[in-house]
Protein backbone atom coordinates (compact mmCIF):
# COMPACT_ATOMS: atom_id res chain seq x y z
CA UNK A 1 0.00 0.00 0.00
CA UNK A 2 2.84 2.06 0.70
CA UNK A 3 4.35 1.78 -2.48
CA UNK A 4 1.14 2.44 -4.30
CA UNK A 5 0.87 5.65 -2.41
CA UNK A 6 4.59 6.83 -3.27
CA UNK A 7 3.42 6.15 -6.75
CA UNK A 8 1.20 8.57 -6.83
CA UNK A 9 2.74 11.37 -4.74
CA UNK A 10 0.85 14.91 -5.54
CA UNK A 11 4.42 15.49 -4.91
CA UNK A 12 6.35 14.01 -7.52
CA UNK A 13 8.42 16.40 -10.27
CA UNK A 14 6.28 15.90 -13.00
CA UNK A 15 2.72 16.64 -10.89
CA UNK A 16 4.07 19.43 -9.68
CA UNK A 17 5.28 20.48 -13.12
CA UNK A 18 2.25 19.74 -14.80
CA UNK A 19 0.44 21.85 -12.07
CA UNK A 20 2.45 24.82 -12.68
CA UNK A 21 1.61 24.58 -16.46
CA UNK A 22 -1.72 24.39 -16.50
CA UNK A 23 -1.50 27.23 -13.61
CA UNK A 24 0.07 29.05 -16.42
CA UNK A 25 -1.83 28.68 -19.24
CA UNK A 26 -5.15 29.61 -17.40
CA UNK A 27 -3.61 32.50 -15.95
CA UNK A 28 -2.11 33.75 -19.49
CA UNK A 29 -5.81 33.17 -21.67
CA UNK A 30 -7.34 35.06 -18.83
CA UNK A 31 -5.00 38.17 -18.97
CA UNK A 32 -5.02 38.07 -22.97
CA UNK A 33 -9.24 37.92 -22.84
CA UNK A 34 -8.42 41.09 -20.21
CA UNK A 35 -6.48 43.49 -21.90
CA UNK A 36 -8.60 42.47 -25.04
CA UNK A 37 -5.78 40.44 -27.27
CA UNK A 38 -6.41 39.16 -30.46
CA UNK A 39 -5.12 35.76 -29.62
CA UNK A 40 -6.53 34.30 -33.16
CA UNK A 41 -4.61 33.33 -36.07
CA UNK A 42 -3.74 35.95 -38.94
CA UNK A 43 -5.23 34.47 -42.40
CA UNK A 44 -4.50 37.37 -44.20
CA UNK A 45 -2.56 40.81 -44.94
CA UNK A 46 -3.83 44.15 -45.93
CA UNK A 47 -2.31 46.60 -48.00
CA UNK A 48 -3.52 50.14 -47.57
CA UNK A 49 -2.37 51.49 -51.10
CA UNK A 50 -3.16 55.61 -49.67
CA UNK A 51 -0.74 55.25 -47.03
CA UNK A 52 1.68 52.24 -47.21
CA UNK A 53 0.42 50.41 -44.61
CA UNK A 54 0.89 46.53 -44.10
CA UNK A 55 -0.97 45.37 -41.30
CA UNK A 56 -1.76 42.04 -39.99
CA UNK A 57 -5.42 40.42 -41.26
CA UNK A 58 -7.70 38.78 -39.37
CA UNK A 59 -10.52 36.13 -39.79
CA UNK A 60 -12.79 38.79 -38.38
CA UNK A 61 -12.67 41.72 -40.93
CA UNK A 62 -13.81 44.16 -38.41
CA UNK A 63 -10.19 43.53 -36.53
CA UNK A 64 -7.42 45.15 -38.35
CA UNK A 65 -3.49 44.01 -36.25
CA UNK A 66 -0.52 45.43 -36.33
CA UNK A 67 0.74 47.47 -39.15
CA UNK A 68 3.99 48.28 -40.64
CA UNK A 69 4.65 50.73 -43.05
CA UNK A 70 5.78 50.16 -46.56
CA UNK A 71 7.84 53.84 -46.77
CA UNK A 72 10.55 52.31 -44.61
CA UNK A 73 11.54 50.18 -48.19
CA UNK A 74 12.08 54.00 -49.86
CA UNK A 75 15.15 54.37 -47.24
CA UNK A 76 16.67 51.26 -46.72
CA UNK A 77 17.19 49.95 -50.01
CA UNK A 78 19.23 46.99 -48.68
CA UNK A 79 16.96 45.26 -46.98
CA UNK A 80 14.64 46.03 -49.48
CA UNK A 81 16.72 43.65 -51.60
CA UNK A 82 15.10 40.62 -49.61
CA UNK A 83 11.65 41.56 -51.01
CA UNK A 84 12.72 41.82 -54.56
CA UNK A 85 14.48 38.46 -54.75
CA UNK A 86 11.26 36.73 -53.34
CA UNK A 87 8.82 38.60 -55.20
CA UNK A 88 11.57 38.31 -58.62
CA UNK A 89 11.19 41.77 -59.36
CA UNK A 90 12.48 44.88 -58.33
CA UNK A 91 11.00 48.10 -56.76
CA UNK A 92 12.05 51.14 -58.68
CA UNK A 93 12.36 54.81 -58.37
CA UNK A 94 11.66 57.86 -58.00
CA UNK A 95 8.62 56.26 -55.94
CA UNK A 96 9.34 53.23 -54.36
CA UNK A 97 7.10 52.89 -52.44
CA UNK A 98 4.25 53.16 -54.78
CA UNK A 99 6.15 50.58 -56.94
CA UNK A 100 6.51 47.81 -53.56
CA UNK A 101 3.25 48.29 -53.35
CA UNK A 102 2.11 47.64 -57.09
CA UNK A 103 4.59 44.14 -56.82
CA UNK A 104 2.85 43.11 -53.71
CA UNK A 105 -0.87 43.67 -54.83
CA UNK A 106 -0.31 42.79 -59.08
CA UNK A 107 3.35 41.97 -59.32
CA UNK A 108 4.53 40.12 -62.46
CA UNK A 109 5.09 36.92 -60.31
CA UNK A 110 2.99 36.64 -57.33
CA UNK A 111 2.39 33.34 -55.38
CA UNK A 112 -1.46 34.56 -54.66
CA UNK A 113 -4.16 36.18 -55.80
CA UNK A 114 -4.53 39.93 -54.33
CA UNK A 115 -8.34 40.78 -53.53
CA UNK A 116 -9.48 44.45 -53.34
CA UNK A 117 -12.14 44.80 -50.48
CA UNK A 118 -14.80 47.21 -50.53
CA UNK A 119 -13.30 49.45 -48.04
CA UNK A 120 -10.30 50.29 -50.36
CA UNK A 121 -7.31 47.75 -48.85
CA UNK A 122 -5.99 45.13 -50.89
CA UNK A 123 -5.93 41.11 -48.57
CA UNK A 124 -2.96 39.09 -49.18
CA UNK A 125 -3.15 35.96 -48.01
CA UNK A 126 -0.50 34.63 -45.77
CA UNK A 127 2.59 32.53 -47.61
CA UNK A 128 6.12 32.87 -48.15
CA UNK A 129 6.38 36.12 -50.40
CA UNK A 130 4.37 38.07 -47.65
CA UNK A 131 5.69 36.92 -44.71
CA UNK A 132 9.21 38.02 -46.34
CA UNK A 133 7.27 41.11 -46.77
CA UNK A 134 6.23 41.06 -43.09
CA UNK A 135 9.61 40.18 -41.34
CA UNK A 136 11.62 42.57 -43.89
CA UNK A 137 9.79 45.85 -42.30
CA UNK A 138 9.86 44.34 -38.94
CA UNK A 139 13.94 44.39 -39.35
CA UNK A 140 14.14 47.49 -40.84
CA UNK A 141 11.79 49.26 -37.17
CA UNK A 142 13.91 47.29 -34.94
CA UNK A 143 17.22 47.99 -36.98
CA UNK A 144 15.73 51.93 -37.00
CA UNK A 145 14.89 52.13 -33.09
CA UNK A 146 16.99 49.86 -31.72
CA UNK A 147 19.08 51.79 -29.34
Amino acid sequence: MKAMRKNFSVYQPANILAKVMIGSSILLAGCAANLGLNTTPVTHYLVNTQTGAFCLGYADTEYKGQCQSLISLAINIVESKVIENIYQQQIEGPNRVSSAIKMITRGEHLDYRAQLLDSGLYSVPVNQQTNTVWRTLKKIEHDTYAN
